[in-house]
Order: structure tokens, then sequence, then C-alpha cells
């Protein structure tokens, strides 16, 4: 019986086992062949033990840009509204010069609304986190128009 390098990729000699001979193309190289386990249950348990690493699925490298999209839900308190755009409440911090889709309900009907951020502050007071944001409304639909006319022209001194 022939041993093999362990830095042999094939060995040219069969590795006897008991009750048989395992062909030399299917050993890994290093790897003790006649145990209980296979090589391919040997690898399993060496990736499984990886520190600091405890995925369940395989992760995979990008190279270069990604493009996708994040949709997420969260409740914004309406504390100033104006023709052109509004001063929001919100639970989260929104980044200066980011632009959003939100679902702006009126008179129980969710009307899209796309907005710009143009600033975002932290509200000093709450135990939680709230954030007090600027937005200026980029496209609106005709009734999303309409309903802010009329709560401006509600108010004392409206437009």
């Amino acid at each position: 019986m022939e041993t093999c390098s362990p830095f042999a990729r094939r060995c040219r000699s069969s590795v006897p086992l008991a009750g048989g001979v395992v062909d030399p193309h299917h050993v890994i190289a290093g790897a003790q062949v006649g145990r209980a386990a296979s090589t391919r249950q040997k690898v399993r348990r060496a990736m499984k033990r990886r520190i600091g690493d405890r995925r369940a699925k395989a992760r995979f490298e990008i190279v270069g840009d990604l493009w996708g999209s994040l949709d997420a839900n969260a409740t914004f308190t309406v504390r100033n509204l104006g023709s052109s755009g509004a001063l929001l409440e919100s639970p989260v911090a929104l980044a200066p010069d980011s632009v959003h889709w939100v679902s702006a309900i009126i008179d129980g009907q969710a009307e899209p609304l796309r907005v710009l951020v143009r600033y975002s502050v932290r509200n000093e007071g709450d135990r939680k986190p709230r954030y007090l944001t600027g937005v200026e409304f980029v496209s609106v639909t005709p009734a999303t128009q309409a309903f802010i006319r009329q709560q401006l022209g509600a108010r004392p001194g409206g437009i």
C-alpha cells in the first residue's frame, strides 16, 4: 500500500477500508480515510464550526453595484402641513435628499405621494427616539392636492 502526499489532489494507489476498497479519485487531499464519517460530513462539520458565523444559508459576495428596493411600514404624524410640503414626526430618521413613496390616508383611501426629505432632526425631550422630518411634495395626485387645499382653507388665515 502506498501513502499519498498530503498535498496531492489524487492518490495513485487505492486506500483499503474495512469491507472494501475506496476509489482514490474520491479521496480529498489530507483527509483520513477509514473513519466512520465521510469526507463530505467532515467538511460540513468544519463549515458549521466557524467561529462567529452562524448563518444557516449560503452567503454570496457581490462585486459592483446591486440595485434593489426595500418596503418598510412606519406611521408618521403630520405636525404641520403646507401647500408644497409638510413637517412629519417619525419613529425613524430619514436621510436628507432621499426620495420616498408614501401612502397618505385621505378619507379612508390610500393616496400615493412622492416626497423629498429636506431635513430630519431628533425631537429632544421624548423618551422614545422621535424625529421631526421636513418633506417637500414631489408628485401629488389631484385628490391629495384637493385635500391639502381644503385643509389649508379651513384654517383661520389660510391661503
